[in-house]
């Protein structure tokens, strides 16, 4: 939060947030659907027609001409058309592998027109509880897209190396590891989030059991 107050102010600067969430922990295109849905302006349960409408003219934004992008687009965050699909999309549903090409061009397609207009950050939180095929998907986009103004902060728990392994192979990525907190700093948590009231004991042993963690302390 500090860090995207701070750079908000930069210039042209998309910001795109998607949050994984422990119930629905590596479900496919979990975070994908998000990011996209929150460059269109749109939320899981709007109405289909708003969807699509609302795509069609981010497309139109993007200078995205390409129609099968758009439909895959579309497909990517689960709307049907009302109409019949095309040739390639047909296809795409009666062979996952195609599906999975399709949607991944058509991923790295949208993510190279939005670093076209512009700086673009995009911020996962809890990376941890995210889904293995839109990571992979950045990966490789953010692969095609070396040398464009595109950002990826994944924030994730310190365990999570294991379900980010593509990303961590990324030539260009940094891996930042927080220190814990300081017993202070622990104890002003404790007392802000559970109330002034509590006893200077309480506190001291939330700082003792949560071993300098944040989420421990929350906890």
């Amino acid at each position: 939060y500090e860090f995207t107050r701070r750079v908000s102010h930069t210039r042209g600067l998309r910001v795109l947030r998607a949050r994984a969430d422990l119930l629905s922990a590596g479900s496919p295109f979990l975070l994908a659907r998000q990011l996209l849905r929150r460059a269109i302006g749109c939320r899981d349960g709007d109405a289909i027609a708003v969807q699509l409408d609302a795509l069609r003219a981010h497309a139109v934004e993007l200078h995205i001409a390409d129609a099968t992008i758009l439909e895959f687009l579309g497909e990517l965050i689960g709307l049907r058309k009302h109409v019949d699909p095309s040739p390639e999309l047909r296809a795409a549903r009666n062979d996952p592998q195609i599906m999975n090409l399709r949607l991944r061009r058509a991923f790295s397609a949208w993510l190279a027109a939005l670093s076209a207009a512009g700086p673009l950050l995009l911020v996962l939180e809890d990376s941890h509880w995210g889904d293995a095929i839109t990571l992979s998907y950045l990966a490789d986009a953010l692969r095609e897209l070396a040398g464009c103004p595109v950002l990826l902060l994944a924030l994730a728990r310190p365990d999570a190396t294991v379900v980010l392994p593509e990303l961590l192979r990324l030539p260009a990525r940094q891996h930042i590891e927080l220190g814990g907190l300081t017993p202070r700093a622990s104890a002003a948590l404790a007392r802000e989030l559970h109330g002034l009231e509590l006893s200077a004991s309480v506190p001291a042993s939330i700082v003792e059991r949560a071993h300098a963690s944040p989420t421990w302390a929350l906890e």
